[in-house]
């Protein structure tokens, strides 16, 4: 992932609180992960991630996948990973959520935006936000709380070596919800909707404001 929302600089500073006093953490961070063309993923990350890993003392602890993947490696990434680290500013969607979680990787990402409801009640761990700010056409962006962040790793690094059950709790009702998540299913709620749009059972009444 590059592009600039997912926040990779946050994930940086917050892994290497995190791993300052452990021997048996890895960070696989991947620069590129689609072979997809849009303007996002060409584009040129607005900082030194390798500077800031040096800056860190990180270069043990981590390794920057700079390269193409298809599906296959994207797969093969989230099943051998504990978890995702996921702390954008804010999301349409989250497809990679719903992918790790497919994987049973448990994700952790920002409580804003779609990600609150992927990632809430078992389905992973939710970052708290610490402050809003207005990005490029005045959308409201959030920015994490990085103790937030490290307390979540630190949770999850517990569970993963005391709590086998709880553990699995998380990645089984990831993986549960996001095996729903398939076409059929997502066309028959649509329907419905617009069924009820239709048939005028649900319309809500708003006041139209010329701008």
């Amino acid at each position: 992932m590059n592009q600039s929302k997912k926040n990779i600089g946050a994930i940086i500073d917050t892994y290497a609180k995190f791993a300052a006093n452990k021997s048996d953490v890895f960070l696989l961070l991947v620069l590129h992960s689609t072979g997809r063309r849009h303007r996002s993923y060409v584009q040129t990350l607005d900082f030194d991630v390798h500077g800031m890993l040096r800056e860190h003392n990180l270069t043990d602890k981590c390794f920057v996948m700079e390269q193409i993947l298809g599906d296959e490696g994207i797969a093969r990434i989230f099943k051998m990973s504990d978890c995702l680290i996921y702390p954008s500013i804010g999301e349409g969607f989250g497809l990679q959520i719903c992918e790790a979680q497919r994987c049973k990787c448990i994700p952790i990402a920002t409580d804003y935006t779609s990600l609150s409801e992927l990632v809430n009640n078992y389905k992973g761990l939710l970052i708290k936000v610490g402050a809003y700010v207005r990005g490029p056409w005045n959308v409201r962006r959030a920015v994490i709380d990085s103790n937030s962040l490290v307390g979540q790793l630190e949770y999850l690094y517990i569970l993963r070596k005391h709590n086998a059950g709880l553990y699995k709790k998380y990645q089984d009702t990831g993986y549960n919800f996001a095996s729903n998540l398939t076409w059929d299913s997502s066309y028959g709620r649509l329907k419905e909707a617009l069924n009820k749009v239709i048939n005028k059972e649900d319309i809500v009444d708003l006041e139209l404001e010329r701008l």
